[in-house]
């Protein structure tokens, strides 16, 4: 059986490199995350090849990230932005010390692990108390999903490809209400939504962004 090191190297080296910019998700970045950081430490999961950590560092952020992917790892490190390591979500704890981090991006990272719950108790373990998770995700509620399941009576493969959802990578599912609900089990209160359409995200985003904080348990 393929292992998801290999799946995830393999897809990308067909993946082009492609503008910051031209991805709607990363056009709401600057919605979620200040202009000015101050030195405050960021955690990139699944950072791929940096795109993003180069993004939060150009903000002032002291960026650290992880990501299954040698090759990927291997790639960021050599833009001196931070500190990068491999490691697979679904294996274990996160390698960082309690309270540690000021917030965390997950970015279209949740959709591919086996256990989302476990890695977002963990994130939270690794945030300060007044630290903030955003997490983007494809939305499963979104219309051309939907058309798509009513037409076919198939699943809409979430990651863009053409095929059977079995031959994607992505194996969770999210639309607003599921992610809020897995959040909030993990110990966060939702505290912003954001889709890549403005107009009723819940059904005219294809990826959707929420912004959490660590709960108050006193």
């Amino acid at each position: 059986m393929q292992s998801s090191n290999i799946l995830y190297e393999k897809r990308g080296l067909e993946k082009k490199e492609s503008d910051f910019w031209k991805y709607d998700r990363n056009k709401m970045l600057p919605e979620f995350f200040p202009h000015t950081a101050d030195n405050k430490k960021i955690l990139d999961l699944a950072c791929g090849s940096g795109e993003v950590a180069s993004f939060f560092a150009s903000l002032g952020y002291k960026v650290w990230g992880i990501d299954i992917s040698e090759n990927s790892i291997k790639n960021v490190k050599r833009l001196n932005i931070g500190n990068f390591r491999v490691k697979d979500l679904d294996d274990g704890k996160l390698p960082y010390e309690t309270s540690f981090f000021d917030a965390v991006f997950w970015g279209d990272g949740i959709e591919h692990v086996f256990n989302p719950e476990g890695v977002l108790k963990e994130v939270k373990r690794v945030l300060k108390p007044k630290g903030v998770v955003v997490v983007s995700t494809p939305n499963t509620s979104y219309w051309l999903y939907r058309w798509h399941y009513l037409k076919t009576g198939e699943i809409p493969n979430t990651e863009g490809h053409i095929g059977p959802i079995w031959r994607s990578g992505h194996i969770r599912f999210f639309n607003h209400k599921l992610l809020s609900d897995l959040l909030l089990e993990a110990g966060f209160t939702v505290i912003k939504f954001k889709g890549t359409k403005r107009f009723w995200p819940n059904l005219f985003a294809p990826i959707i962004l929420l912004e959490a904080k660590v709960k108050n348990e006193s």
